[in-house]
């Protein structure tokens, strides 16, 4: 997946974030499963998606590492590891990182009503800075911008910002509603048809952590997901 760099713009697309101590398998029966990763691999429950991996975006001085966690109530979850710098260069890079799989087929996720998963955010040292976002972000890199060209991978996508707890805190369950994923403000390339169009061709799902660090700062964190279904 091509990096790619973030801005701290205010987010245009709306949010829902719905957190409780509830069991996702009990409020949501017979979910379309992505991954719960309880077999202990790195290879998606959906045969469809590739290994989870992990990138970088606004590089270099950045850096990530994944693996496997105990996870939320379960034996495993997905982790990321990561570091971030923003050079003293009077610029601020909004560099950060994410975990992604991408799809072999792109897969029609219009119909379905939610996305749920389970999060938490841990932080290193440096601490992570109060303004560290977490957005979830679906990638359509087979669906035409709005001028007719074509996206690189990675290129065009929908994102929705994710209403984490400070950093520390216990898991959270999200359900995020599919109708507010929208083009962030920062992508300069938008899907020709809207956000229906991107969502009936998504090849990638992707889980993003920004520190929106100031110039000259770094930072550290680790970010664990789990149970990651559609509804």
């Amino acid at each position: 997946m091509v990096s790619r760099a973030f801005q701290s713009a205010a987010l245009t697309v709306a949010l829902l974030g719905m957190t409780g101590c509830f069991d996702v398998h009990d409020a949501y029966p017979n979910p379309w499963v992505i991954d719960d990763f309880e077999d202990g691999d790195f290879q998606p429950a959906d045969r469809n998606f590739g290994p989870w991996s992990c990138a970088t975006f606004s590089p270099p001085n950045q850096d990530c590492a994944f693996g496997l966690d105990p996870g939320d109530q379960t034996t495993s979850s997905l982790f990321l590891q990561f570091t971030t710098v923003d050079p003293p260069d009077g610029i601020l890079q909004s560099g950060g990182a994410l975990l992604q799989t991408s799809a072999a087929i792109p897969e029609d996720l219009s119909r379905f009503d939610h996305m749920l998963f389970s999060t938490k955010l841990g932080s290193g040292s440096p601490p992570l800075p109060s303004t560290t976002e977490m957005f979830v972000q679906l990638v359509c890199s087979t669906v035409p911008a709005e001028d007719g060209t074509m996206p690189a991978p990675g290129d065009l996508y929908l994102a929705q910002i994710v209403p984490l707890m400070p950093p520390g805190s216990d898991w959270q369950v999200f359900s995020l509603a599919m109708a507010n994923f929208g083009p962030p403000t920062w992508a300069p390339l938008h899907p020709r048809g809207g956000p229906v169009a991107c969502l009936e061709r998504i090849d990638a799902v992707e889980f993003a952590i920004n520190p929106n660090l100031p110039d000259g700062q770094s930072t550290a964190g680790r970010l664990d997901v789990d149970d990651i279904y559609f509804q």
